[in-house]
């Protein structure tokens, strides 16, 4: 019987372990781009051996914007930072998703 700390697929996709980081907001983001902090808390979690990392809400259109401090992708110039963020926690071995978050 499987447990926990076993590997599982999700189609092609392996995760290393079956435990999962819930998507919650943590608003540390400036100009709707991931911060150092931010970059240091996923680095943390990555590490920490979490299978699959659901991130921050993000939004996709600058109307669905709900409060300060929430990431953005709603547009191209949000992409380097984003690519910072991912590169981050695939560096620390671990895999990343993407929380939509529209509140328009």
């Amino acid at each position: 019987m499987p447990t926990l700390f076993d590997p599982i697929y999700i189609n092609k996709l392996k995760l290393r372990n079956r435990f999962l980081r819930s998507a919650t907001v943590d608003n540390l983001s400036v100009d709707n781009q991931v911060t150092q902090l931010q970059l240091d808390f996923y680095s943390a979690m990555a590490s920490g051996e979490i299978g699959l990392i659901i991130s921050s809400g993000m939004f996709p259109a600058r109307q669905g914007q709900a409060m300060q401090g929430q990431l953005g992708i709603h547009n191209d110039r949000m992409l380097p930072s984003l690519k910072k963020l991912t590169d981050t926690v695939h560096k620390n071995g671990g895999l990343i998703a993407a929380q939509l978050m529209h509140a328009g």
